[in-house]
């Protein structure tokens, strides 16, 4: 069975952000990853309560960056959410608006996170990735290197293009054709013109002349680059 240790910063940005044991997921809700294309400037969020009990809490929104490799959220007022405050009966659905009042003046796609905070703080709390896109994205190739943070391996990847690039099912893959999964599912996000360095565990090579592998997109896997033994430090 593979570590749990591998990107667990990123899990704190996948869907369901924080819970109680035992606690039921109060809302459905769809989609999951909201977008704007050009020209476009409301998104809608539904929001399904199939609990038997009412659903209250806030929609808040975030600009969504990556900065010495790592998410940083900030508040902003370039997406409003209507209703903000939403309430949910038992049984009811709701639409979000999210709505982009003027127009973003940036060359790249902007990324933004919409959370979803209950009233009960036993409740879980979610938060979605929202994409305003450019005319024409560029999806570039990402350049890897292994790197340190602290003591610790970490995965620097860089994205130079204009486009996310979202990885699924990260791997490594060993000199001898051996693959280590390093994460199942969602691995996480790198934005354009970004750097991340994602945590990585402890391997006896030192992950030396192996390469790294994840889906991009949904596509079939692929090689994110070689790794030499010996890379520079990490951010």
């Amino acid at each position: 069975m593979p570590p749990a240790g591998p990107l667990q910063r990123r899990r704190t940005l996948a869907l369901l952000l924080a819970g109680c044991a035992g606690a039921s997921q109060a809302l459905e809700l769809r989609p999951t990853t909201l977008q704007l294309q050009p020209g476009q400037t409301q998104a809608d969020l539904w929001e399904v309560n199939d609990e038997p009990q009412a659903w209250q809490g806030r929609i808040l929104v975030h600009q969504w960056d990556q900065s010495s490799g790592r998410d940083r959220l900030q508040p902003t007022t370039a997406i409003v959410a209507s209703p903000a405050m939403p309430h949910l009966p038992a049984g009811a659905r709701q639409r979000v608006r999210l709505v982009l009042p003027v127009a973003l003046d940036a060359p790249g796609e902007q990324a933004f996170r919409v959370l979803v905070e209950p009233s009960d703080r036993h409740l879980p709390r979610y938060s979605l990735p929202l994409f305003i896109s450019p005319q024409r994205p560029v999806a570039s190739s990402l350049s890897a290197q292994l790197g340190m943070r602290g003591a610790t391996p970490c995965l620097r990847l860089h994205n130079p293009g204009s486009h996310r690039a979202r990885l699924q099912d990260l791997g490594y893959v060993a000199p001898s054709g051996a693959r280590q999964p390093l994460q199942s599912g969602l691995s996480g996000y790198v934005l354009p013109g970004a750097t991340v360095c994602w945590v990585l565990p402890e391997r006896a090579d030192g992950y030396a002349d192996g390469r790294f592998q994840a889906r991009r997109d949904g596509t079939a896997a692929e090689d994110l680059g070689p790794i030499a033994a010996g890379a520079s430090t990490g951010l």
